[in-house]
């Protein structure tokens, strides 16, 4: 038990847990904390990286995908990234994601 009163509904203001985000800014622009997509409107696709014999899996703009893979197999060898079929719900996004639409 945490010690509060009853159900959450009964706790004071001050205890009760902050409103989530809507995502809309006040000028009605969108929020990529709302669908973690830096670009809300564009789709997301299946991202594969090979490095060093491991695979890493990432979900990520469609836009920022192109540029990181044009940039990662000038890097490493062309098969090292590639954008599979599929949908990418429940992957991580790429963590640097945003930099690939600079």
């Amino acid at each position: 038990m945490n010690g509060r009163p009853g159900r959450p509904s009964e706790w004071p203001d001050a205890e009760k847990p902050a409103a989530e985000p809507s995502g809309e800014h006040a000028l009605g622009e969108r929020d990529e904390s709302a669908t973690g997509s830096p670009r809300p409107d564009e789709p997301d696709v299946h991202l594969s990286v090979h490095l060093h014999g491991l695979r890493f899996d990432f979900a990520i703009c469609h836009t920022a995908a192109s540029r990181f893979i044009a940039e990662w197999r000038t890097r490493h060898h062309p098969g090292a990234a590639e954008i599979l079929p599929g949908d990418p719900c429940g992957l991580e996004r790429l963590p640097t994601e945003r930099l690939y639409l600079l």
